[in-house]
């Protein structure tokens, strides 16, 4: 993380620095993410004629996708992924986050940062994917 200039954000009143992951290391992890989300995307459009467009304005079962989605999920993985992301991230001024300190009874708080910290190592993947919504009717997800 040396050498890289970091993103700053407040969040809950609290400053933290993000820093974009190697290359190697975001391409692993968005290819986990992809197995264990477009699969159960996939699942809950086939055979019901909907595209991803569709899914985007809601015309999917979203029970039936969350179901699909919290069957790919286990324990593990999910502890890999948080801590994955966090090992890019400091609180502001440098200092390592503490995971078992900085977020007990605060999970809402952990989601906070690990959904910056993808927002920032694949800013150019959700811009594509927003892109190619917007080619499809309807309505495109808002910037985040």
């Amino acid at each position: 993380m040396q050498n890289q200039v970091a993103t700053k954000k407040t969040i809950d009143g609290k400053g933290y620095e993000f820093y974009m992951m190697p290359p190697s290391k975001a391409l692993r992890i968005l290819i986990q993410l992809a197995k264990r989300a477009l699969g159960p995307v996939g699942g809950a459009l086939d055979g019901s004629g909907a595209s991803l467009a569709d899914l985007v304005k809601t015309k999917v079962n979203l029970n039936g996708l969350l179901s699909r989605l919290a069957e790919n999920l286990d324990e593990e993985w999910a502890q890999q992924l948080v801590t994955g992301l966090l090992e890019h991230v400091r609180h502001e001024g440098g200092t390592q986050i503490i995971f078992e300190v900085e977020f007990t009874g605060k999970l809402m708080h952990l989601f906070k940062i690990v959904g910056k910290a993808l927002e920032v190592n694949y800013a150019d993947f959700w811009e594509g994917l927003r892109a190619a919504l917007a080619s499809a009717p309807g309505p495109v997800p808002p910037k985040a």
